[in-house]
């Protein structure tokens, strides 16, 4: 299965909200992200993404890899972005895998 560029914007752009959604704390969004849309952990993160906001500033230069998921019909994305800190000038190269549904409205797939 061949994941097409428009699919890949798609990613990036989900993964950029998500990363707004991080900075701001907004977990009306970030909760909307997810397959399950589960809310039993919300105030855990919102804890979080309180504490980081004192020493992250925000995220940059977010861009995607996609490759065919582990299951049919998921896709897997390595998502690489550089995390601002406060203070610091050089932006901190980072890199994660996500699992997608492409089917599912693209969302990220956390059951």
């Amino acid at each position: 299965m061949y994941f097409d560029r428009e699919w890949r914007a798609g990613i990036t752009e989900l993964m950029n909200t998500y990363f707004q959604a991080v900075s701001d704390c907004d977990m009306d969004t970030f909760v909307k992200l997810f397959t399950s849309q589960d809310t039993s952990e919300e105030e855990h993160y919102r804890q979080e993404f309180e504490e980081q906001k004192q020493y992250i500033s925000g995220y940059q230069n977010v861009k995607c890899y996609t490759t065919p998921g582990p299951r049919n019909g998921e896709m897997a994305a390595y998502v690489y972005y550089e995390i601002l800190y406060t203070g610091v000038e050089t932006p901190a190269p980072s890199l994660v895998r996500i699992y997608g549904d492409p089917g599912g409205g693209r969302k990220l797939a956390d059951r």
